[in-house]
């Protein structure tokens, strides 16, 4: 089965949002982002805190629902 990815800004995402954080395959869901003075500060689903540039590329599941 594969998954479409996207690349988004960190400063683009949103709560809800599966992320790769990682190199590995695994994916986090973002519970939290806070925009803070050019860096944001994501919280996912699994306990993990990040904080990226905003302008940092997230690989993201893309948001493929009903179109």
């Amino acid at each position: 089965m594969s998954t479409a990815t996207e690349h988004i800004r960190a400063d683009r995402l949103t709560t809800g949002r599966t992320v790769m954080v990682t190199t590995s395959t695994t994916m986090e869901t973002i519970t939290r982002v806070q925009v803070t003075g050019g860096y944001v500060d994501v919280e996912t689903d699994r306990g993990s805190c990040y904080q990226w540039p905003a302008a940092h590329q997230v690989l993201a599941l893309t948001s493929s629902g009903s179109r």
